[in-house]
C-alpha cells in the first residue's frame, strides 16, 4: 500500500473531518478488526417541528436551512407503488449497542408522519433468540472496546436504520439484531444466530457498516498478521443466508473509493467490506442533481429556502409543488406549509466533500478479497480513474445499486436521546432504504425472492434497464474530489464504480424483478 505522508494526512483530517452543518460523521470506529458505522448527521434547530411547517426545508439554526425528506418525498421521487407496504415481510437490522430510545423514537416518528405503529423486535446475545437469558449490551465507558466503538454513533445508526426501513415499508416487521460491540467476531456471532433462526428464513438483512476490504482479518498494520477465520466465518454466514432465502445488503461505505483513508491513512483504491462479498447486495449513494436544488442559498450560507405557491420547484432529488401557500424554511414553530412532492428531480454521485469534508462520498471499487462473481462476468476488464490511472477489474465490483445518501437532502429522523430532529445521510441510509424496497418486492412477488444480485444484473442488461433504473451519469467518488492524490471513479452511462447501475424506479424495478424471479431468482 502507498501511504500518505503523515503531515499531509494530519492536515487533511484536521481541515475536513468536521462538517459545516453536522455534529460530525460518526466513525465508530476505524481500528483493525472493528466495523465502522457510517451515518452522517445534521442536528436541526431545537425549535424545528415538521408537523407545523418547513418541509422539505429544515431549519438548522444560525447556519440557515438544509433540505430534508420524509418517506412521502422518497416515495414520490422513486415511484414507490402506494399499493405496497411490505406487509408479511421481515427486515432484519444489524447494529452494535442498539439505541436506548429506539421504540419511543419510532412511536413519535410514526405519530408525526401518520405511519402505522409497529413494535421493533430486539434480539440480543448470547442466543439472539429472545430467550429469557439474553441480555442487550450496555455501553460501558470503562471498557476499551466500548470506547473504541463509540456507542453514540451506533445509537444514531440504529435510529436511522429502523426509521428509514419502517418509513418506506411500514407494514413490514422490523427485527433489530444487536451485536455486543463493534468487533468483527461479535458481528459474526450475532449474524450467525440470525441466519440460522428458522423463524427468520426469507428475511432481508441490512448492514450499514464496514471496513477496508484489503484489511479484513488484519491483526496489525500493514497486515502481516491475519486472522483468516473472520472472513471465513462471515462467508459461511452469507452462504447460509442465501440457502435460507435471505436477501442481504451492505452499505458500500462513505469513504468513496478510498475506504482505508480514514482508517489507516492510505490512498490505495480500496472498497468496503462486507459490501464486497458477492452474496451481498452493495448499496451505494447518490445526491440530488442539482445539488441543493435550484431554490435557496447553498447550505451554510444563511437565508431561507423556499418554493412559491402553485409552482414546481426542483430540490434536486425531488420535485415539489408549492401548493396554495408555498413553503419555506420555517422561521418559527407553527408556520404553515403546503409543499407536496410531485416527482423525480435528478441525481448525481453522492460526494459532499466540499461541504462536509471526508467520509462523505459513495463507496465503490474493485475487491482484493473476492474474485469476479458470475453475474459480473461481462463487466469491463479494467477501469480508468478520475486521475487517469488504470485499475484491473478482475475482482468483485461495488456498488450494485444506489439510493439517496446526501446530508443536505437527507432523511429526517427523530433522535430521542438527543432530544432533536436530525437529517441523516451516508450510504448508511441507502442500505435500509433498499431493504425496504426489497420488502415491497417480496410482498408483490408473494414470497421472498432471496439472493437478488444475479437478477438485478440480468435486468440491467435487458431492454428494461432505462425504465427500471435511474442511470446516474454525473459526479465521482474520490473522498477528496481528487485532491491530495486521493483517487476515485466517475459515474457514467450504465454500470460504474460510483453508483453501480443507479437507483431504482421502484414500480418498474419490482415488476421486472418479480418476472425474472418466477419461479425463482437465478443463482450466484
Amino acid at each position: 500500500m502507498k501511504k500518505i505522508a503523515s503531515i499531509l494526512l494530519i492536515a487533511l483530517l484536521t481541515l475536513f473531518s468536521a462538517p459545516t452543518l453536522t455534529t460530525g460523521v460518526s466513525a465508530a470506529y476505524s481500528s483493525l478488526g472493528h466495523m465502522r458505522v457510517n451515518p452522517a448527521l445534521t442536528i436541526l434547530d431545537q425549535a424545528f417541528n415538521p408537523s407545523t411547517g418547513g418541509l422539505p426545508f429544515c431549519a438548522s439554526g444560525r447556519l440557515g436551512s438544509i433540505l430534508c425528506y420524509t418517506p412521502d418525498f422518497y416515495k414520490s421521487a422513486y415511484n414507490v407503488p402506494s399499493s405496497l407496504d411490505g406487509t408479511g415481510q421481515t427486515i432484519v437490522i444489524v447494529d452494535a449497542f442498539g439505541s436506548p430510545t429506539l421504540q419511543a423514537d419510532l412511536n413519535k416518528y410514526d405519530t408525526t408522519f401518520g405511519l402505522p405503529a409497529t413494535t421493533v423486535t430486539v434480539l440480543c446475545g448470547p442466543t439472539w433468540s429472545g430467550a429469557s437469558t439474553d441480555q442487550c449490551p450496555a455501553f460501558d465507558l470503562s471498557l476499551p472496546i466500548d470506547q473504541a466503538c463509540g456507542a453514540f454513533g451506533w445509537w444514531e445508526e440504529t435510529t436511522l436504520d429502523v426509521q428509514m426501513s419502517h418509513g418506506l415499508a411500514p407494514g413490514a416487521n422490523i427485527v433489530l439484531v444487536v451485536s455486543n460491540d463493534c468487533q468483527d467476531t461479535s458481528f459474526n456471532a450475532a449474524e450467525s444466530a440470525a441466519v440460522n433462526n428458522p423463524a427468520l428464513h426469507g428475511a432481508i438483512m441490512s448492514q450499514s457498516f464496514g471496513e477496508p476490504d484489503d484489511l479484513v482479518g488484519c491483526l496489525n498494520f500493514p497486515c502481516t498478521l491475519i486472522d483468516h477465520s473472520i472472513k471465513q466465518q462471515s462467508d459461511k454466514i452469507y452462504n447460509t443466508a442465501r440457502r435460507n432465502g435471505w436477501t442481504v445488503l451492505a452499505s458500500s461505505g462513505d469513504d468513496g473509493a478510498n475506504s482505508a483513508l480514514s482508517a489507516v491513512g492510505t490512498t490505495e483504491l480500496t472498497p468496503s467490506w462486507p459490501a464486497t462479498n458477492p452474496l451481498n447486495l452493495a448499496a451505494g449513494g447518490t445526491q440530488g442533481n442539482p445539488y441543493g436544488g435550484q431554490y435557496g442559498p447553498p447550505p451554510g450560507r444563511g437565508g431561507t429556502n423556499s418554493c412559491p405557491a402553485n409552482t414546481d420547484c426542483n430540490t434536486g432529488l425531488v420535485i415539489i409543488n408549492g401548493g396554495a401557500t408555498g413553503c419555506a424554511t420555517a422561521p418559527r414553530p407553527g408556520v404553515p406549509t403546503s409543499c407536496v412532492p410531485v416527482g423525480y428531480g435528478g441525481e448525481a454521485t453522492w460526494n459532499e466533500f466540499n461541504v462536509f469534508g471526508i467520509r462523505t462520498a459513495s463507496g465503490g471499487g474493485v475487491s482484493f478479497q473476492y474474485g469476479r462473481p458470475t453475474y459480473q462476468t461481462n463487466m469491463a476488464p479494467k477501469w480508468t480513474t478520475i486521475l487517469s490511472n488504470s485499475v484491473k477489474g478482475n475482482g468483485r465490483l461495488t456498488p450494485d445499486v444506489s439510493f439517496d445518501s446526501s446530508i443536505d437532502g437527507g432523511f429526517l429522523s427523530w433522535i430521542g436521546f438527543l432530544g432533536a430532529w436530525g437529517v441523516f445521510g451516508g450510504t448508511s441510509a441507502a442500505s435500509p432504504a433498499l431493504a425496504a424496497i426489497i420488502a415491497l418486492l417480496n410482498q408483490s412477488h408473494g414470497s421472498p425472492v432471496g439472493f437478488l444480485n444475479s437478477a438485478i444484473y440480468q435486468l440491467a442488461a435487458s431492454s428494461s434497464y432505462s425504465s427500471a433504473f435511474h442511470d446516474i451519469t454525473a459526479g465521482e467518488n474520490s473522498d477528496t474530489l481528487g485532491q491530495f492524490g486521493v483517487d476515485g471513479f466517475a459515474a457514467g452511462t450504465g454500470y460504474d464504480l460510483a453508483t453501480g447501475w443507479g437507483t431504482p424506479n421502484v414500480a418498474n424495478f419490482i415488476a421486472d424483478l418479480s418476472a425474472i424471479c418466477t419461479p425463482a431468482c437465478p443463482g450466484p
